[in-house]
């Protein structure tokens, strides 16, 4: 039989074992604070990416807008057109239909 571990000889002291508590708290506090940083500054570029990619859509949205305006306007042009030329196809009509000037 083996005679019963006798504590304080070759077991590590009470200051020692807070001492390398101490340190493994420092370390992951330091880890978990290395972290935060990261993260913060990895969130604050993704805001200015969201940030930058508003502004296009915002701007893409303009220029859509921009180009729905210059549309409706062509249209309207084209429908004018079309009922100035109806215009002149019935009195044409009217002219060719009249007595003596067929």
């Amino acid at each position: 039989m083996q005679p019963p571990p006798q504590l304080g000889l070759n077991s590590p002291s009470s200051s020692t074992v807070s001492s390398v508590a101490s340190e493994t708290f420092t370390s992951a506090l330091r880890q978990h604070q290395s972290s935060m940083v990261n993260m913060e500054s990895a969130f604050r570029q993704l805001e200015e990416e969201n940030a930058s990619l508003k502004a296009q859509l915002a701007a893409e949205r303009e220029e859509k807008q921009g180009y729905a305006l210059k549309l409706q306007k062509a249209v309207a042009e084209i429908q004018t057109k079309e009922q100035q030329i109806l215009a002149y196809t019935i009195e044409l009509a009217r002219y060719r239909v009249l007595p003596g000037h067929m």
